[in-house]
């Protein structure tokens, strides 16, 4: 089965779409040092926005200073 591309279905207004975001960038003394991954995410949340979808973003975000204290978390946008 091939899923579907977000420009591919129909209506978006009012759907809730889970959105799977990789935000894990380097940070050094609480400054983002390379926003590329954030930026390359914009245009998928621009697009859900526009289309007034609900939006709930799923991020994975590791913590690298304590080594191993890993957590899933979930934000409704």
């Amino acid at each position: 089965m091939q899923l579907k591309t977000i420009k591919q279905i129909n209506s978006l207004e009012n759907k809730t779409v889970l959105v799977r975001v990789d935000f894990n960038v380097p940070i050094k003394n609480n400054k983002v040092l390379d926003n590329s991954r954030i930026k390359s995410s914009l245009p998928t949340i621009k697009y859900l926005i526009e289309k007034k979808a609900k939006i709930i973003f799923s991020y994975y975000n590791y913590d690298r200073k304590n080594k191993g204290n890993q957590a899933i978390q979930f934000q409704k946008y």
